[in-house]
This record gives C-alpha cells, sequence and structure tokens, in this order.
C-alpha cells in the first residue's frame, strides 16, 4: 500500500492505494481518500489506522472475481 498524491487543477489530494500483481501485469486500486492537502504525515498515517483491514480484504477479493471472470470469458 502506498499514498499517491493527486493534483488536481490547484489543489492536491491523498489517496491510499493498494497494487496487486495478476501474471505479468500490477494493477492499482483505491482503497480510501484520505484527505485535501496540507496534511501532515502523522495525520495521514491516523486516517490509514482508521481504515479496517476487512476492506483491504475486500478489495482482494473483488479484484481476483474481477479477474477470474475476464480470463474465463476470453
Amino acid at each position: 500500500m502506498y499514498v499517491e498524491k493527486k493534483k488536481i487543477g490547484k489543489n492536491v489530494y491523498n489517496y491510499l492505494k493498494a497494487s496487486f500483481r495478476h501474471k505479468d501485469k500490477v494493477v492499482t486500486k483505491t482503497i480510501a481518500y484520505l484527505g485535501k492537502e496540507p496534511m501532515s504525515e502523522e495525520a495521514i498515517k491516523r486516517k490509514i489506522a482508521k481504515i479496517p483491514k476487512s476492506k483491504i480484504e475486500e478489495l482482494k477479493k473483488d479484484f481476483n472475481k474481477e479477474f477470474l471472470n475476464q480470463e474465463q470469458t476470453n
């Protein structure tokens, strides 16, 4: 997992993202919006700590189902 800072217009927004490897590809998914800059590293860490681990596990399961369905249709 990592924090991505995305600039939209004049503002910068923070997102928590996770990357997954599927065969030869790396796919990233957004887990949560963390907030608008300026944010301290400490504030970002507190927000990440509040995200339930079950949400990350659910994302992984959804990711696997999505790619299994794509493989079956091809």
